[in-house]
């Protein structure tokens, strides 16, 4: 039986920010104490526990996170390296990653102030949906996803495109945010 809906559910980024331990000692406590009592809230923290495991993959494969500007801050603060690509509503970016980097983190930037669900997909270049992440964090002030992929699995892929669409999933119909061209090319090295 799946828990009732949360009449105030926990923002994703809060949920992801708590994992990491990036929250101050107060709104961990708060944070805490509603999960204590809300189902709905904390089957969604197992769910970004378990995306918090990928973190530890990423290095091994080709898993794909979804990320807050906190954690992407803590592991640069950990020596991880990290490339970086800031994206607009409707652009493109040219991408590659070098043999050093480690981590490529997409930024994607939209008007979120009105929406309360995001969804990720992935399409191919012939339109076809290849993933799908649901309830990804982000960022409603500063109007941000951040995405992260594994350079490791990123280096293995040969040239292509691809799309990252958002889509807010508003309680009276799915609205499309914004679409994102990604233009892989291999290191020339």
């Amino acid at each position: 039986m799946k828990p009732k809906l949360c009449r105030e559910p926990i923002p994703s980024g809060a949920l992801v920010d708590y994992w990491t331990d990036a929250l101050e000692e107060s709104a961990s406590a708060k944070l805490e104490e509603h999960l204590f009592t809300c189902g709905s809230c904390t089957d969604r923290m197992a769910r970004v526990a378990s995306m918090a495991r990928g973190v530890g993959r990423l290095g091994r494969g080709g898993v794909r996170i979804m990320l807050t500007k906190s954690l992407v801050e803590r592991l640069r603060t950990d020596a991880v390296r990290v490339r970086s690509y800031t994206i607009d509503t409707g652009g493109s970016v040219s991408c590659t990653v070098a043999p050093e980097d480690e981590l490529c983190v997409t930024t994607l930037r939209a008007d979120l102030r009105e929406v309360g669900r995001l969804d990720l997909e992935v399409l191919g270049e012939g339109g076809q949906v290849l993933s799908l992440a649901e309830d990804v964090p982000f960022d409603r002030e500063r109007g941000e996803v951040l995405v992260g992929d594994s350079c490791a699995f990123l280096r293995t892929l040969p040239a292509l495109g691809y799309v990252l669409r958002l889509t807010a999933m508003d309680a009276a119909a799915p609205r499309l945010v914004g679409e994102y061209r990604m233009l892989h090319r291999p290191w020339p090295g």
